[in-house]
């Protein structure tokens, strides 16, 4: 929790929940979707850091791939740290370009430490319930995810299908 994907991702739920009378239901959806965030993300690090080995590495990358990525690791750990929420020092060094594109008034929520600290709360749970759900899917028990997957055939494959959204442009436009 002191990577910028936590601290951005906290002030949008922050904002999203103090920004109206349907706030807190939009909050409840983003709050599900930075669940199935962390889920998805961490299953792609169980199974490709923990999982069966499927090919053999034959040699290191060079300095084309690790150069870059070095970069990237140390600025997702550090960018974080331009705006922080109020609860963690309220540093808000991005702020100035945050207000050209919000409209004033439009923030809302101000002075409300314990129900942003709560919401905060909440972001964590959440990110950490992904992390647990993915580690007893795909890395303590594989056969429960199989078992889920085999009963949500219809499920499945609707949104394999991409939610049949091309079947039904193929019936109302083609």
């Amino acid at each position: 929790f002191v990577t910028s994907g936590f601290y951005s991702k906290d002030l949008i739920l922050w904002k999203v929940f103090s920004s109206g009378p349907l706030g807190p239901w939009l909050w409840a959806a983003a709050l599900a979707g930075a669940f199935l965030t962390s889920l998805y993300t961490f299953r792609l690090v169980f199974i490709v850091f923990f999982g069966p080995e499927k090919g053999h590495l034959t040699g290191q990358p060079g300095p084309w791939i690790t150069v870059p990525l070095s970069i990237l690791a140390v600025l997702s750990l550090i960018g974080g740290f331009v705006e922080l929420p109020p609860f963690l020092g309220h540093v808000r060094l991005f702020s100035g370009l945050l207000e050209t594109a919000v409209p004033a008034g439009a923030e809302g929520g101000e002075g409300h430490l314990a129900l942003e600290l709560a919401t905060g709360a909440a972001a964590m749970a959440a990110s950490l319930g992904g992390v647990a759900a993915a580690w007893l899917l795909f890395l303590k028990k594989p056969a429960l995810a199989a078992a889920i997957r085999q009963r949500s055939g219809g499920l499945r494959d609707f949104l394999l299908a991409g939610w049949r959204f091309d079947a039904l442009y193929d019936r109302l436009l083609i």
